[in-house]
């Protein structure tokens, strides 16, 4: 058998090797937007390569391209340079070296396929991403945000601008980058004749939500060249002034760098001065929040009283108690307590009610700048687009079918490969995923089969094999794996079957209960029993010889 392309030791075993390690390493982070063609032979190819050098992380991988944050042994820099030249594609790419690094940032390497590499629930396929706003390093940013006419926005979640932003910028309180790209457009309505910068942690958050105001029809937008990681290098480098102020907050295990002195947020248990953020310790919870080291000594490291008492509990007294109990976890997510969207709501409503629905409709074909021809029907009276839509490749094939009703996706959106092969198939309900997704090989075979409800997925998500043989399924609840999975060898035999609890930032899924690993024979070789990710071997077939 070939190396696996997937970490199999548990959590726990690995979080105390790096910790106990005196290895130096350098953590950093990279991105790019380019096509991939093969997302899945791009990560595996990857994972091999980055394994070999002992890279740790976490990487997406898509078909527009590519978002890593990773950790990398000093001593091997040298040879990650070469691998990632060996790609061809990362030609002149910025790495964002942390501003604060002790070595253990990462502890494991994950490398993911996804649909994007930052979800931003755009669906349009008008939109252009690589239509962005102006770069800006560390003195034209300064220069800039000194104009009091300028409009400075936080592109980042509300849990990340309360430990740390520039001077004077708007903190839209969102959760997700894919519910602020739309509030942030609505906060600016009235001032698409305003320079607008944004800024995010490193720079690929803005990308997007440049490109998407531009396509709102935004003019003067501008955005941090590597986001606030590289400002802060340049600052320092340069000896001009850093306008941050409070902490750079990240996604690993360092969950923020300091970049000023100033302690800009609260403890949210007690309201004294404190910038540290901690997941509840009670793992049912695993609340992101901000604690004091007072508070942390009384709670126990838990979010609330309710979390202590519970967290003490033994496993099975958890187990048989737990649906007895609501805990801030599952209630608020990520230290959000409040969120305003009346207003946004109301807007959404009213500019709704006020659409016109029927009116004649025409026949509008043009081109692209790749020299694509698209055509599609739309009500002559307000341009809305209703009725088919098509795309064609430059040598008239097609490559994209779909149906729009009032200007919003309706039914199936079909994407083509350039031999004719369907490549995947999404299903619209007024303009939000609702139904099955199918993507397929370029030969035709079935490569993976989802199912959206409402825009999230839920149920039994399947992969398989070229040769048409399921490679593994694992039940889905709101995006995130959570219920029962079975992976299976290309012969069909099953390798392994556990059950899944939703991860965070931080990692996961992370496998709970009793794990079955077998041989490509199908001979049980391993039981182990799993909670949050660490899994303690209870039964091994060679201890028995």
């Amino acid at each position: 058998m070939g190396k696996a392309l997937h970490n199999r030791v548990n959590r726990r075993e690995l979080k105390e090797k790096i910790q106990r390690s005196s290895e130096k390493r350098i953590t950093l982070s990279f991105y790019k937007y380019i096509y991939i063609p093969d997302p899945i032979a791009f990560r595996d190819q990857m994972y091999r390569l980055f394994a070999d050098i002992g890279v740790l992380g976490r990487i997406y991988v898509a078909q527009e391209g590519i978002n890593a944050q990773i950790s990398v042994p000093e001593e091997q820099f040298s040879a990650f340079r070469a691998v990632m030249n060996s790609f061809g594609i990362f030609e002149n790419l910025r790495l964002n070296i942390a501003v604060e690094d002790n070595g253990k940032s990462f502890f494991a390497l994950i490398i993911k396929t996804r649909k994007k590499i930052v979800a931003d629930g755009i669906t349009d396929p008008d939109f252009d991403s690589s239509k962005i706003g102006q770069h800006l390093d560390a003195d034209a940013f300064n220069r800039l945000t000194d104009d009091p006419d300028t409009i400075l926005v936080d592109m980042r979640n509300h849990y990340e601008s309360e430990v740390g932003h520039f001077k004077g910028a708007i903190l839209p309180s969102a959760t997700t980058f894919r519910e602020e790209l739309p509030l942030v457009a609505g906060l600016l309505t009235d001032q698409k004749d305003k320079k607008i910068v944004m800024y995010c942690t490193g720079g690929i958050r803005c990308e997007k939500a440049s490109a998407y105001l531009k396509y709102k029809g935004f003019e003067n937008v501008y955005q941090l060249e590597g986001g606030i990681i590289e400002y802060t290098r340049q600052a320092k480098q340069k000896g001009i002034a850093n306008k941050f102020v409070g902490k750079n907050f990240v996604f690993d295990e360092r969950l923020a760098e300091r970049i000023s002195d100033e302690v800009i947020a609260h403890c949210h248990q007690c309201g004294k001065p404190a910038d540290t953020h901690i997941n509840c310790a009670n793992t049912r919870c695993h609340l992101l929040f901000i604690q004091c080291d007072e508070c942390r000594t009384r709670y126990a490291g838990c979010c609330s009283d309710v979390c202590k008492d519970f967290h003490v509990l033994p496993a099975e007294e958890q187990k048989a108690q737990a649906h007895q109990h609501e805990f801030n976890g599952s209630k608020f997510g990520k230290a959000h307590y409040t969120v305003l969207k009346g207003a946004l709501m109301c807007f959404l409503l009213m500019w709704t009610l006020s659409c016109q629905f029927f009116s004649p409709v025409e026949v509008v074909e043009n081109k692209d700048e790749r020299g694509q021809k698209e055509r599609f029907e739309r009500r002559k009276k307000d341009y809305a687009r209703t009725g088919r839509y098509e795309k064609f490749y430059a040598d008239g094939k097609k490559y994209i079918e779909a149906t729009y009703v009032n200007d919003s996706l309706d039914g199936e959106r079909r994407f083509f490969y350039p031999n004719g092969n369907i490549e995947s198939v999404e299903t619209y309900q007024r303009g939000v995923f609702h139904g099955p997704y199918r993507h397929y090989y370029e030969t035709g075979t079935l490569q993976l089969e989802q199912v959206y409800v409402k825009g999230v997925l839920q149920g039994i998500s399947k992969r398989y094999y070229p040769n048409g043989q399921v490679q593994d399924e694992v039940m889905l609840v709101n995006n995130e794996e959570n219920g029962v999975f079975i992976e299976y060898y290309e012969n069909g035999n099953k390798k392994a079957e556990g059950y899944y609890t939703p991860g965070d930032e931080s990692g996961g899924p992370w496998e709970q209960g009793e794990l079955k690993e077998y041989d490509e024979a199908g001979t049980l070789m391993r039981i182990a029993n799993c909670r949050d990710g660490r899994c303690e071997t209870t039964w091994r077939k060679d201890e028995l010889k």
